[in-house]
């Protein structure tokens, strides 16, 4: 079956916009049995995208929302631990540390 043809790709795609505004939390994306392992993946891959784009927004002086700031930055270790539980080959002790990540 082609990813497009899957019955749940309208909320694949809603999860994928804005993945913190679609899960509580990173662990909530596996515990998600609408969405298969690939699709976990790419959810948690665009929340640590969205994160880290917060991050070097905050660090050029674009000043995001300081609470969101924070609470994304705080969701980025458990992403990196999702992806991790996932397969994802991630350097969890390092890449917290960066905006541009070790993933």
């Amino acid at each position: 079956m082609h990813q497009s043809d899957k019955p749940n790709q309208p909320l694949f795609n809603e999860a994928i916009k804005d993945p913190s505004l679609f899960f509580q939390h990173p662990c909530r994306v596996l515990e998600d049995d609408r969405f298969d392992v690939a699709q976990k993946k790419q959810i948690l891959r665009q929340w640590e995208y969205d994160v880290r784009e917060m991050m070097v927004a905050e660090e050029e002086g674009m000043n995001p929302d300081p609470q969101a700031l924070a609470l994304h930055q705080a969701n980025l270790g458990e992403i990196l631990r999702c992806l991790h539980q996932l397969g994802v080959d991630v350097d969890i002790e390092h890449a917290q540390t960066s905006k541009f990540g070790g993933v």
